[in-house]
C-alpha cells in the first residue's frame, strides 16, 4: 500500500506587506520623504500616501533592509484617493543603489482627467519625474473608484507594465532601457503632486523572476 499527496508551492516573495496590519517601521519616511504623510488606514486596510503641505512636488519612500536584481517583478494595488481635483501622481518605483538612474510607473488624475498611467525612467529620487516613454495614457476607468493591480516586471533592460482591474487585464506596456544595476538595487514609491493629493497602496510584493 502506497499513500501519495500534492504539495503546491506558491511563490517565494523577497517582500510581502498585505497592509491589513500597521507595517509603516518597515519603510524609509525620512531619507527622501518630504512634504507628505504614509499612515496606515485601518478603516480601508491599506496605506495612505498624502502630499500635506507647499510646496507642491515629489517625493519617494523606501522599502527598508530590500535590495534586489535587475530581474524582478513588482506588484501592488493602487487606488486615488484624491477628494478634489487635486493633480495626484503616485506609483512604484526601482532605483539603483546611487538613485541616479531607475524605473517608475505612476497612477495619474488631475482636473478632469479622473485615470491615467504611465512608464518610464527615473533619475532623481526627489523632484523630477525623469523621461515618460509611455506618457499619460487613459486608464479607461474611474482611478477613485477602483483599486488596479499594477504589475510591473524588469528583465533586465526589458521593463513591462501589466495593469489589471480585478482578474482583468486592461492595460499593458513595455519599454526597452538599460538603467538598473545586476544587483543591489531598490524599491520604493513616489507620491506627488498638489498639497491635497493622496494615493492609496495596499498588497506590496516583490519577487525575484
Amino acid at each position: 500500500m502506497t499513500a501519495s499527496c500534492t504539495v503546491t508551492v506558491g511563490p517565494s516573495y523577497l517582500f510581502y506587506d498585505a497592509c491589513d496590519t500597521d507595517n509603516t517601521n518597515l519603510y524609509d519616511t525620512t531619507t527622501n520623504w518630504t512634504k507628505s504623510s504614509f499612515l496606515f488606514d485601518s478603516t480601508n486596510s491599506c496605506y495612505a500616501m498624502s502630499r500635506t503641505s507647499s510646496p507642491s512636488g515629489m517625493c519617494t519612500l523606501w522599502i527598508k533592509d530590500l535590495t534586489v536584481t535587475d530581474q524582478v517583478k513588482i506588484t501592488v494595488d493602487m487606488k486615488i484617493g484624491t477628494s478634489g481635483s487635486q493633480n495626484t501622481q503616485a506609483g512604484p518605483l526601482v532605483m539603483n543603489s546611487a538613485k541616479n538612474k531607475g524605473f517608475i510607473t505612476m497612477i495619474e488624475a488631475w482636473s478632469s482627467i479622473t485615470g491615467a498611467y504611465s512608464l518610464g525612467t527615473i533619475n532623481a529620487p526627489t523632484g523630477s519625474h525623469g523621461t515618460k516613454l509611455i506618457n499619460d495614457q487613459s486608464l479607461g476607468v474611474n482611478a477613485k473608484n477602483y483599486w488596479l493591480t499594477y504589475e510591473l516586471i524588469i528583465d533586465g533592460s526589458s521593463v513591462e507594465l501589466n495593469i489589471y482591474n480585478g482578474s482583468t487585464l486592461i492595460k499593458t506596456g513595455t519599454i526597452t532601457s538599460s538603467q538598473l544595476d545586476s544587483t543591489g538595487n531598490i524599491v520604493g514609491f513616489l507620491m506627488s503632486y498638489d498639497v491635497g493629493a493622496k494615493s492609496l497602496v495596499k498588497n506590496i510584493k516583490v519577487e525575484a523572476l
